[in-house]
């Protein structure tokens, strides 16, 4: 509700309250010139006499304390979880059941993240699949227009993987770091030495 809402509905319940002891019309009447119950009008004249004008307004409906609620302790591990590490709820609370020994369902955490904001990952953060996480050079052969290595430090290495559904078979070359097994042209210049 708006404010402007809010101040309309207390100005009518105002109006309500002072034309009830104002004119010589009992309660009963004017609760029927209004369309409201009797017991609603006694709340509202019982609230205006303790609080005055903001009396009137409408008061929330949550619980001032709930026994059964999340501890706090857990909730900021769920928010510390969501994010440093961009868990999902299910991940969380899987993590809390094993490393916290804390039980919770995984809806629940939903729940916790819906009211903190932080239900939904921005895109940047979003998991990606494999298929598109990391960008390979397919060749259709090995060595094909590959420029030379920069120093012996690094050798190329022809792998076979499967391609995505679209493109064909083929041989893709991943530059490693030199590894413990030589590679050609390093076997040639050891022996040469």
């Amino acid at each position: 509700m708006t404010k402007a809402e809010q101040t309309r509905l207390m100005a009518w319940r105002l109006r309500v309250l002072q034309e009830a002891g104002a004119g010589a019309r009992n309660v009963a009447q004017t609760c029927r010139r209004f369309g409201l119950s009797r017991r609603t009008f006694y709340k509202w004249r019982k609230r205006y006499k303790d609080d005055g004008a903001a009396g009137l307004c409408d008061r929330p409906r949550t619980p001032h304390r709930s026994p059964q609620s999340t501890p706090r302790e857990v909730v900021s591990k769920i928010l510390y979880l969501r994010q440093n590490y961009h868990f999902g709820p299910s991940k969380i609370a899987d993590y809390l059941k094993r490393f916290h020994s804390v039980a919770i369902a995984a809806s629940s955490v939903h729940r916790i993240l819906e009211r903190h904001g932080m239900n939904r990952l921005p895109a940047n953060q979003k998991h990606r699949p494999h298929v598109t996480r990391w960008i390979r050079c397919e060749k259709p052969q090995p060595g094909h227009r590959l420029p030379p290595p920069a120093s012996r430090a690094w050798r190329e290495d022809p792998v076979r993987t499967p391609c995505r559904k679209d493109a064909r078979r083929s041989v893709t070359q991943v530059v490693r770091p030199y590894s413990s097994v030589p590679s050609p042209l390093g076997l040639l210049v050891a022996c040469i030495r």
